[in-house]
């Protein structure tokens, strides 16, 4: 199935071919966290596991599992779940005193809520999530927040009225 000239699996409104998929085959590098969160998405809702590894940063607890074994357990995740919905909910750069990665060009975070289906259950949750940027990249690298789907949605709530 061709997929280059439906929607992109962000939920942007654009083509997918005019949207992740130049980030999907290298062709362009994300520029900010949210472009980076946008894609990733994208490439988990179409089980693009090689670009979710190539992004996901060294600290990171999956990226030190063994990549044939990441691969499998991504491309299970994506073939059992409905992406339904990203918003991003806020997002700020770290101050140098609260960078966790001492070769960082610059780190920051993304405040996010996605909504999820697997097995005819909502998995939905919000995060803020590290980013971190070094040699030019842009890389996951935790959630530092994590609200399963029961509290999602007071969550959200909560963040949009502060």
């Amino acid at each position: 199935m061709n997929i280059n000239n439906k929607p992109c699996p962000c939920h942007s409104d654009k083509k997918y071919k005019k949207c992740c998929r130049p980030f999907h085959t290298s062709a362009k590098v994300a520029a900010t966290p949210v472009e980076l969160l946008q894609s990733r998405y994208s490439a988990y809702a179409l089980g693009v596991a090689e670009y979710i590894m190539d992004t996901t940063h060294p600290m990171n607890e999956d990226a030190k599992k063994p990549r044939q074994q990441r691969e499998s357990e991504l491309e299970l995740f994506a073939k059992g779940t409905s992406f339904d919905a990203l918003e991003v909910l806020d997002k700020g750069d770290y101050e140098a005193s609260e960078q966790v990665a001492p070769d960082a060009e610059k780190e920051a975070w993304v405040r996010f809520k996605v909504t999820l289906e697997q097995k005819g259950h909502d998995a939905s949750f919000s995060e803020k999530s590290r980013f971190i940027k070094e040699d030019g990249r842009w890389r996951y690298a935790l959630a530092e927040e994590l609200v399963d789907s029961e509290d999602a949605d007071k969550s959200t709530s909560e963040i949009q009225t502060n």
